[in-house]
């Protein structure tokens, strides 16, 4: 990897992966950070980050029993599991590492997934083999279609060139501190060299790393040592093999042994089952039976549950009635009662009323002969002032006995002021005394009704059958109407006896005029 800053590897290291060049180049980024890395497990560079400063490191591997295996001897602080989108989505990273992209099957969707893991603030570092320099093409990548890959989910992308580097360092000895520049002089080397594989940092922000740097890794091993190693590794894997078969074998045989308890286990309870079912067939006859009796015995229960229904519904309204008529019996006494006390007062006021009706009707009648009378002598009057014969008017009722028209005759009956005061008087008594007897008309068309209603009242009728209540809108009007008439009778009572006083005081002067005559 050429960039221009020098890092050193530990040398002490058991065992350095070419991977961990990455974990180097970006210790900046590492330090601190809560670290994942997306790739095999196998290659320690979840222990060579927490070496370098991580804070956490969870590695998914995408093979599920390397995951496995490598999980059981993970060191302290690395989480080791299998890489799968339903388990890793969700998780909050600050730095990602793909040591080599051509492990996923689906790279769009792990590109997907690393930009929500993490973030605005975090950033990613992808390695991939060049499709030119690799052997095997189907895990590597060309350059655009690298850069286009990541840069579908990353707003900031930079690419980088990782060439393999072997020389030697000259430094100048017993100067103190750093030196001020590196030099790198690369015309020994071959012209026309290819990158075998291509690093992308990517970030949704800008993250950036040393522009040129160069990282030492131990020198290789003779090829017998890695020979030894691989063989090794192999066969530390095939006994991790080996362990899991015996075990899933001994799983199986269990399997096996316990299907065979089963199979007899099963073979028992099919004799079980088909003895009840033979014994379920006879009690499911039995309980068909028992339901078809209890539906009778329902039915029944039902019928004379109506039964008793209809009886209590019977004797309830039978009790209601009962209450309810002796209800009207004590309310029909009571309205008796009070309507016959009603019937005695009305009758005792009729009869008042009536005996006050022949009164005023006798005091009528005797003002009518006494109105006849003044009117004779108002004619007399009139006659002997014209000195003619008197006119005697037509009317229905004959003089008053004592009185002699003739004797008038001839006399001298006062000034002709005092007649026509005479006679004007005698005019406006004959009015009121024509309204006094209509008035006194009506009040007895009134009393005749009033009579006639209070005998409907007495008598109820047979359609009916039931006696009034005092409350009764008819009877109240009736008891009104005699109230008023009551009153009418007294005003008109009052009335004659003014008129009666009025007559009397001109009674004088009628007995002058007579004396006159």
């Amino acid at each position: 990897m050429l960039e221009g800053n020098s890092v050193r590897m530990d040398p002490k290291a058991s065992h350095v992966h070419p991977h961990h060049a990455l974990a180097a180049f970006a210790e900046p980024l590492v330090i601190g950070a809560r670290v994942a890395v997306l790739g095999d497990a196998s290659d320690g560079l979840g222990a060579r980050l927490m070496q370098l400063g991580a804070r956490s490191v969870h590695i998914w591997d995408p093979d599920p029993t390397r995951a496995r295996i490598e999980a059981e001897r993970a060191p302290e602080g690395v989480a080791i599991g299998p890489y799968s989108v339903a388990d890793t989505r969700g998780r909050s990273t600050d730095f990602a590492i793909v040591p080599d992209l051509g492990l996923f099957e689906d790279a769009a969707d792990l590109m997907a997934h690393l930009r929500d893991s993490l973030g605005d603030d975090g950033a990613a570092l992808i390695g991939a083999a060049n499709d030119v320099a690799a052997d095997e093409s189907s895990g590597a990548f060309g350059y655009y279609e690298l850069f286009d890959l990541v840069a579908s989910a990353f707003d900031q992308v930079r690419m980088i060139a990782q060439l393999p580097f072997h020389g030697v360092a000259l430094a100048t000895l017993g100067e103190d501190g750093d030196p001020a520049a590196i030099g790198v002089d690369m015309q020994l080397a071959e012209g026309d060299r290819v990158a075998d594989r291509f690093v992308v940092l990517a970030s949704q922000r800008h993250a950036s790393l040393e522009p040129y740097t160069i990282i030492e890794l131990p020198p290789a091993a003779s090829l017998a040592v890695v020979r030894e190693e691989a063989t090794r590794a192999a066969l530390g894997q095939a006994r991790l093999q080996a362990e899991m078969l015996e075990a899933q074998l001994r799983e199986l045989r269990s399997r096996v042994s316990l299907g065979d308890r089963a199979a007899q286990a099963a073979s028992e309870l099919e004799a079980a089952l088909r003895a009840q079912s033979s014994r379920s067939a006879e009690l499911e006859s039995t309980l068909v039976a028992r339901a078809r009796q209890l539906s009778d015995l329902s039915a029944e229960v039902e019928e004379m549950r109506a039964a008793a229904d209809a009886g209590r519904i019977a004797a309830a309204e039978v009790e209601e009635i009962a209450s309810r008529a002796d209800l009207a019996e004590r309310r029909v006494a009571k309205l008796q009662q009070e309507l016959a006390t009603v019937a005695d007062a009305h009758a005792a006021e009729v009869a008042r009323l009536e005996e006050a009706l022949v009164d005023r009707a006798q005091a009528a009648r005797a003002c009518e002969i006494e109105l006849a009378r003044r009117d004779q002598m108002v004619h007399e009057l009139v006659g002997a002032l014209g000195e003619g014969p008197p006119v005697r008017p037509a009317s229905s009722e004959p003089p008053s006995p004592g009185v002699n028209a003739g004797a008038l005759e001839g006399q001298d009956v006062g000034t002709p002021e005092e007649t026509a005061r005479l006679r004007a008087q005698l005019d406006a008594l004959a009015l009121d005394l024509a309204r006094r007897e209509g008035e006194v008309q009506a009040s007895a068309w009134k009393v005749t009704e009033l009579e006639r209603r209070l005998e409907e009242f007495r008598r109820p009728s047979a359609d009916e059958g039931v006696v009034p209540k005092s409350d009764d809108p008819r009877l109240a009007a009736a008891l009104d109407e005699l109230d008023a008439l009551r009153s009418a009778l007294a005003q008109e009572h009052e009335a004659r006896v003014k008129l009666e006083e009025r007559t009397r005081n001109s009674e004088p002067l009628g007995g002058e005029a007579e004396q006159r005559a």
